[in-house]
């Protein structure tokens, strides 16, 4: 039997977008439920192996880039998994064929239960429970594509460019350069949206930053 913490670390704005699926102790490394699931399913156990720059998963012949906090980035569809009812299952209105050679997470979804979280969906947010954040996570590593973040130097990069446009812009009427600003960092802001959306790249947005 495998065991897992289910333990999640939301963003600053509150919406959960990413999985971490090992946390460091003084004395080992204590694994996620989905990670846990993973070795299960798989037969195998999954290893931490360590760069110069990163530390990257390997899972049944899948190496997966872990962030410098030891995350991977999840792509959440817009669909989601077949629900049961615990007492439609209990009492046989669901038949058990339904569940062969299936992998089943098992979950509270109760109104007042506290196991629900915010992840991104366009154009806002909205809310699943923490089973099936679990197994979206579950998914995700096994056989997702999983989001890359863009390396640190290019963001630097970026920066830097827009901080040599800011001083050439400077140069210009006022009115012109707000209108610049405004139209770049608007490109900016659809550019990174539409290359995660469509490449699962991730690019920092951090502009203006000048």
């Amino acid at each position: 039997a495998e065991f897992g913490v289910t333990n999640v670390n939301n963003d600053t704005d509150g919406l959960l977008r990413t999985h971490i699926p090992f946390r460091q102790t003084v004395q080992q490394n204590v694994i996620s439920l989905p990670l846990a699931a993973a070795n299960f399913l798989t037969g195998g156990q999954a290893r931490i192996v360590s760069s110069k720059t990163h530390l990257t998963l390997s899972l049944n012949h899948r190496e997966i880039p872990l962030s410098e906090r030891n995350e991977i980035f999840i792509h959440f569809p817009e669909t989601s998994f077949e629900r049961y009812e615990y007492i439609d299952v209990l009492t046989g209105k669901i038949s058990p064929e339904t569940f062969k050679d299936k992998t089943v997470v098992l979950g509270v979804a109760a109104s007042g239960a506290s196991d629900f979280y915010s992840i991104p969906s366009f154009p806002g947010a909205r809310v699943i429970s923490g089973a099936e954040y679990n197994a979206w996570a579950l998914v995700a590593l096994l056989w997702g594509d999983l989001p890359k973040r863009t390396p640190p130097i290019y963001t630097a990069i970026l920066c830097m460019i827009s901080v040599s446009l800011g001083a050439v812009l400077i140069l210009f009427r006022p009115i012109w350069t707000y209108t610049i600003l405004g139209i770049l960092t608007l490109l900016y802001a659809l550019l990174s949206h539409l290359l995660f959306l469509k490449l699962h790249l991730w690019i920092d947005t951090f502009m203006p930053c000048f």
